[in-house]
């Protein structure tokens, strides 16, 4: 069989995370000792590194782990997208309404809680092995908008509003 052969018999992954480093590592480290079918191409810090790890690969899985501090990263799911990656791109963070709201600004729609066991996770990416990922294009107009809109900047004061939202909706 030849290595092409074989290297599509594996599950291909590349991490992405720009503030949990440490964690995309245990991550990264978790899959090469305990997944034997699936192979990380790499960690990326940004976007262009994630297309740089994908050029010569076939991607199955783009994990991105944790919120993305540069919002602009976000931009390479549609960028893959555009290159035909048959990919699906999983957020692996604390499912909050902050990653809800970025899953479904950005057309991510597989996203797991990196609070639960990582095993679980590998399970997870196994039971969506053969997801066929599509995008929805009122999704993918939204998203080259809100790119073009977007100004590199402190992402924290809109979740602190929407904190302090959710906290004085508990006050009586």
């Amino acid at each position: 069989m030849s290595n092409n052969k074989q290297q599509r018999v594996m599950t291909n992954v590349i991490i992405l995370s720009d503030r949990l480093m440490g964690e995309a590592k245990k991550l990264s480290s978790f899959i090469y000792s305990c997944a034997d079918n699936m192979n990380v191409l790499g960690i990326a810090a940004n976007s262009q590194e994630v297309m740089q790890l994908a050029k010569n690969h076939f991607v199955d899985f783009l994990i991105i782990v944790g919120y993305l501090r540069d919002e602009k990263s976000y931009g390479v799911v549609q960028e893959l997208y555009e290159q035909n990656k048959n990919y699906t791109p999983v957020h692996y963070a604390m499912l909050d309404s902050l990653i809800f709201d970025l899953c479904e600004q950005y057309n991510i729609s597989l996203r797991f809680d990196r609070t639960l066991p990582k095993a679980e996770f590998i399970d997870y990416l196994e039971k969506y092995k053969n997801y066929k990922y599509q995008r929805d294009l009122k999704t993918q107009k939204k998203m080259t908008t809100s790119l073009k809109n977007k100004k590199p900047g402190n992402p924290w004061p809109g979740f602190f509003s929407k904190f302090l939202k959710l906290f004085l909706n508990f006050l009586p």
